[in-house]
């Protein structure tokens, strides 16, 4: 009697438990079922393509923001390992007919109904109040900041991305993201949240928007950025199967966002019953000449007025760090941070000490300035050639954020003599000179040479 080799008896066992396996993943009810499977069910997107904005400075007289252009291009690299085609609109770049014409003219003749679409943006949002309810408006670089009726029409409309997406778009799945504060989405509650069934989410259309925030809410500039950007590396998938729904990533900031402040993500459906799914992944900050999260946010001011280093991500949070944390990050770009929080530029023989980010008039500044102690002081205000060395720094994208003051203008002692006082503009360059004490606000940094 011939034998049958006992190989051939093994791979046909092995054969026997892969189709059973393969059978009760068809029809297990609890949900989870294997990467490789979403493929081979053909559920799974053919391309995706994603707008993303960010607009720190406006043309009109708009509070800037703090790194919308930065958490953009953050957001953009975290897209691209998702798959998407990604296009970025930076500051001047994101002008509502150039917004408006990536998404016409661009990007939906691309779409077809297996693929899917996201915009991101991160600015200002506004809220109207008509007889038919609110009304949310995206406010572009270019939107008015003032004036009457007809400033409405500056601004991108809810409704209008909302018949665009849902009319003009063919995108199985699309999310439009509102890194702002405004109400009026125009979409149905947000009840459905509740399903981590990939299956289920992939199987339906589905147009959804996402706001970080309600009308009157305080934004905190990179909060949810940070939770968007991680949450779908990984964290946010709660149910473990290796996909993250929409539902999954939009649970887990708003925990994030709203245990650490007072704004509320909020959301809902502008069409359908689907939701987006994303695959986790590692993402290398090394990529694109990005810095990584602990360079983003290596400083943060403690209550006493001294700077402390952190290696959380989110640069709003304000707990302490752990023990031998500070002081263990001492390196952001040029600049090396002291044992006594300043922070000295080696190259151009300067050191700083960053003051506090809010206005002061000169006469407050001056006093701040002299009270300064730190590492045994002699602490002067910056001379405009000095802070000239600041905006090169920030021109090549390598300011630590403690230096920036929120973006606002520095004050700084005239070229000629003492005498001569002004505000030095950190985003252009330029400055403006008066005599005597100024009543303007300004930000305030102390200057020394570097020892």
């Amino acid at each position: 009697m011939k034998r049958t080799p006992i190989y051939f008896m093994i791979i046909s066992m092995c054969l026997v438990l892969l189709s059973a396996q393969d059978l009760l993943a068809q029809q297990s009810g609890d949900g989870k079922w294997s990467p490789a499977r979403t493929e081979y069910l053909g559920r799974w997107y053919s391309g995706g393509y994603a707008l993303v904005v960010g607009i720190d400075n406006y043309q009109s007289a708009w509070p800037a923001r703090r790194n919308a252009a930065e958490d953009a291009k953050r957001i953009s690299l975290a897209l691209e390992k998702q798959g998407f085609k990604v296009y970025v609109l930076t500051n001047t770049q994101a002008a509502k007919s150039e917004i408006q014409r990536y998404l016409n003219d661009v990007i939906a003749p691309k779409l077809t109904e297996s693929d899917r679409f996201i915009l991101y943006f991160s600015g200002h949002g506004q809220t109207r109040i008509t007889p038919s309810g609110p009304a949310g408006y995206l406010v572009p670089w270019d939107g008015k900041k003032s004036g009457d009726e007809s400033r409405w029409q500056t601004y991108i409309s809810m409704e209008q991305l909302r018949d665009l997406t849902v009319d003009g778009f063919s995108a199985k799945h699309t999310l439009v993201i509102a890194d702002a504060s405004l109400s009026g989405l125009l979409a149905e509650d947000s009840e459905k949240i509740n399903s981590t069934f990939v299956r289920e989410s992939l199987d339906e259309n589905g147009k959804i928007i996402f706001a970080a925030g309600a009308n009157g809410d305080k934004i905190l500039d990179g909060v949810f950025a940070s939770a968007l950007f991680k949450g779908i590396s990984g964290p946010a998938d709660a149910g473990g199967d290796g996909f993250i729904t929409f539902s999954e990533l939009a649970d887990y900031i708003k925990n994030e966002i709203t245990s650490r402040s007072r704004q509320l993500p909020h959301y809902g459906w502008w069409s359908g019953d689907g939701e987006m799914v994303f695959k986790p992944g590692p993402l290398r900050f090394a990529e694109k000449g990005l810095k990584s999260p602990v360079d983003k946010e290596v400083i943060h001011r403690n209550q006493d007025d001294t700077l402390i280093v952190s290696h959380s991500y989110d640069t709003q949070k304000e707990s302490e760090p752990s023990s031998g944390i500070i002081a263990a990050i001492t390196k952001f770009g040029p600049f090396t941070v002291t044992e006594c929080s300043s922070m000295t530029d080696k190259e151009n023989g300067l050191e700083w000490l960053a003051g506090p980010d809010t206005d002061m008039n000169y006469t407050q500044a001056v006093k701040w300035i002299e009270s300064r102690k730190a590492c045994g002081g002699h602490w002067q205000m910056p001379s405009a050639a000095q802070l000239r060395t600041l905006y090169d720094r920030a021109a090549a994208g390598v300011l630590p954020r403690t230096l920036k003051q929120s973006g606002r203008c520095i004050w700084a002692l005239g070229p000629e003599n003492k005498k001569i006082v002004g505000c030095f503009d950190l985003q252009t360059g330029q400055s403006q000179w008066s005599a005597g004490d100024i009543s303007d606000g300004c930000g305030a940094l102390a200057v020394r040479e570097s020892r």
